[in-house]
This record gives structure tokens, sequence and C-alpha cells, in this order.
């Protein structure tokens, strides 16, 4: 079966494509199926786009230990691609790397400092990646670099603002200038998106639990224009819980517990498709709904199933 797959692996891209994509659903099945044939799905510079992102999943879904290191090669060299879809993608498959191989991870976090340097417009993707990171690995915390040698104000995305916000609030205590940057998101608080300024918010509270005394001011900031401006239910309702809770002199040691509560671990995602069951998968090899990346009920009529 693994050289029957291979050798189908190397046809016309639309071959590929379909190969790839039952590989990647087997290897659900059968993780170790594949483990020797690394080199067979790596990116070729003529490779369509749509081939090179199922070859990048299937190097991520096989990498261990053994291949963490020779895989990063591959991902550095794909991180020069012109495509920028590809490329942020590669920047994602970095950080899934460093998740899944925690002996890598130092590397990973230098290979993102690499590739942002040479490419500032994959700044937004790699400030998510380095947060996923430190969310498993604090000790690997590289946003000051970012910031020093790139600046928060470069920092334009939705995604990448609640990712460096959320650092800022969480790891205030080993970031110097954590409270300069905050407060340039707090003068345009109501500018920003909804997640953004939830994320403002956490922040916010995780600093004065830190610095009650450094950070009051600030927080009863945030707290009255959230309360007094903002028209979304949920984070108008959060800002009032907050203030309720300082208001009834809740000691910051409790605050902690409540703000902090359990922290989810960070995993990597080993499922092909959150619309296919295992049971659905086991059906599905070698059918158009592999492809799909959906069961079969849900695009065939009802007359149409055996």
């Amino acid at each position: 079966v693994n050289s029957a797959l291979v050798t189908l692996s190397r046809g016309d891209p639309e071959t590929q494509y379909v190969v790839c994509k039952n590989i990647h659903a087997i290897l659900v099945i059968f993780p170790n199926l594949i483990c020797n044939s690394l080199d067979s799905f790596y990116v070729r510079f003529t490779d369509p786009p749509y081939v090179k992102l199922e070859k990048l999943r299937l190097l991520l879904k096989l990498v261990t230990p053994s291949t963490a290191c020779q895989i990063l090669k591959e991902l550095e060299e794909y991180s020069s691609e012109v495509d920028l879809v590809f490329a942020e993608e590669v920047v994602k498959g970095i950080a899934t790397v460093a998740l899944k191989i925690e002996s890598v991870a130092p590397s990973c976090v230098e290979l993102l400092l690499r590739i942002v340097g040479r490419r500032p417009e994959l700044l937004p993707q790699v400030i998510t990646s380095c947060k996923n990171i430190v969310r498993k690995y604090p000790e690997q915390l590289v946003l000051e670099t970012l910031i020093i040698e790139h600046g928060a104000d470069a920092v334009a995305e939705e995604d990448a603002k609640v990712s460096l916000i959320w650092m800022l609030g969480e790891f205030c205590d080993f970031i110097t200038d954590g409270k300069p940057i905050i407060t340039r998101f707090i003068d345009e608080l109501m500018s920003h998106e909804q997640p953004v300024q939830m994320a403002i918010l956490s922040a916010v509270i995780k600093m004065f639990l830190r610095d009650p005394v450094g950070m009051e001011q600030t927080l009863n900031i945030v707290l009255d224009t959230l309360t007094t401006r903002s028209n979304d239910p949920d984070l108008r309702d959060r800002a009032y819980a907050y203030w309720r809770l300082l208001s009834k002199g809740v000691g910051v040691a409790k605050m902690k517990q409540i703000v902090h509560g359990h922290q989810v671990p960070i995993t990597v995602e080993s499922t092909f498709s959150d619309a296919m069951t295992m049971a659905d998968l086991k059906k599905s090899i070698n059918t158009a709904a592999v492809v799909f990346g959906k069961p079969f009920q849900s695009f065939l009529p009802p007359y149409g199933l055996v």
C-alpha cells in the first residue's frame, strides 16, 4: 500500500491532489503508514497552489522527532514563496511543528524570526504563530524582539492584534514596554473590532492584577469606556462583571483565580475534517467525500445512496 500510494502521488497535479487527500485521510486511521516516504511529498516549484497546500498538510502530519529538523529545512525554503497565502500557511506549519515536537520549539521560534526579518509582510502571521507557541512553551516568548524590530503599529490584522495584546497581558512581567503599547491601543479603544476590544479588556485586567497601583487609572478608563459606550452586550457585561468584583472588594488573589481560571492546554488538531467522524472517514476512502472533506450524505441526494 505504501509504495502504491507514493507512486500515485507522482502523477499529474489533479491526481496528486486526490491522492494526497486520501493519504491524509488514511493517516488519520493508520498514523504510521507512510513514515519513510517524506521526500515524495516535498513541494515542487511547478506544483499548483492547491497541491502545494495538500503536500504541506501531509508533511506536518508526518512530522516526528527524527524528521522534524529535516521538515523545518523544507519549510524555511517554502517561506520564500511568492504566493503570500502559501507562505502564511508555512508560518502556521512551523508553529505546528513546534507544538508537536518540543525539542525543536526553540529552532522553530528562531526560524520564525528569520522569516519575518526577510519578509516583514508575514509579521501578523508570525505574531499569531508565536502566541500559539508560547501558550505551550512560555519560555519561548520573543514578543519584545518582534516589537523592537518591527513596531507594534505595524500589526494591522485583527487576529494578530488579538495575539499581540494577549501576550502583552499574559506576560506583562517580562515585557518592558508593555504598558505604553497597551496604552496606544486603549487610546483608540472604540475604533477596534470587538475581539480586539475584548483582548484589551482581558490584558488590562491581568496587568492590573500584577501592578494594582500603576494600572488602576488605566483600568478605570477601559471599564468606563466599555460600560458606557460599547453596544456589544458580551463586552459590556464582562466589563460590568469586572467592575462589580472590584467594587465589592474581592482580593487580588481571588481575582487572579477568576481571571486566569483553568488554562486549557493547546493541542494540534489530528482530525481530517471537522465535518467527518472517524466512521465517516473509514467509509469514504477513495471517494469524492474525502476530496470535499464532507460525509457523502451531505452532498448526495438520498436516492443516490446505496
